[in-house]
């Protein structure tokens, strides 16, 4: 029963010095800091040097939605298949080239179903 307590004193410790770590900083932080802002043109979106032309807050197109959720699927797919095909051989090559058969079928379920719902029509 003594170990659980000495577990516990050692998380309540560092509990303690976590926040007076943050504490500290954040005090050295407003001792530190500026206390005006040195230049207006600090704060303005970063054109390159060069005078914006237009407001930094734009509405985004809408059909570039769907695009990005399939690149970040297809992506996803990739970053799936490179570690399995470096361990293809290694480990087990029957289930595994089960297991990402199963994979690609539901990727391609999906795939299929942006295609029905002409969720590629406008590529």
């Amino acid at each position: 029963m003594e170990n659980i307590w000495e577990s516990l004193a050692g998380l309540g410790i560092f509990l303690i010095l976590g926040f007076l770590a943050i504490a500290g900083m954040l005090l050295i932080y407003k001792l530190l800091r500026p206390k005006s802002i040195p230049e207006p043109q600090k704060y303005e979106p970063y054109e390159s040097g060069e005078v914006p032309l237009d407001e930094a807050k734009k509405k985004y197109f809408i059909r570039f939605f769907p695009i990005a959720l399939m690149f970040i699927l297809f992506d996803v797919e990739i970053a799936f298949f490179l570690p399995w095909l470096v361990s293809y051989k290694s480990v087990y090559p029957v289930i595994s080239f089960w297991a990402v058969l199963v994979f690609v079928f539901i990727l391609l379920g999906g795939w299929l179903y942006a295609f029905r719902y002409k969720g590629l029509d406008w590529l």
